[in-house]
């Protein structure tokens, strides 16, 4: 499964908490159906946006967002 944040009009591939996607919600639900597989950010770049030198910053909380969620799923 591939992960990402919208706006809900647009296909954006923006970090998690970025859109309007309620992901309490989500990993409520993948914690229900005991999901188990592959978790991949979709990002398109997102971290681009930002300068250069905070590219390594900008990963680092695109990587944290991706444990956070993981963490939420196992502890549903």
């Amino acid at each position: 499964m591939h992960i990402h944040d919208v706006d809900l009009v647009h296909d954006n591939h923006t970090l998690p908490f970025a859109g309007k996607i309620k992901w309490q919600e989500v990993t409520d639900a993948l914690a229900e159906i005991g999901y188990e597989g592959d978790f991949t950010f979709e990002l398109g770049g997102w971290f681009t946006a930002f300068p250069p030198q905070l590219w390594p910053d900008a990963l680092r909380m695109a990587a944290k967002t991706g444990r956070y969620l993981m963490d939420q799923i196992q502890n549903a």
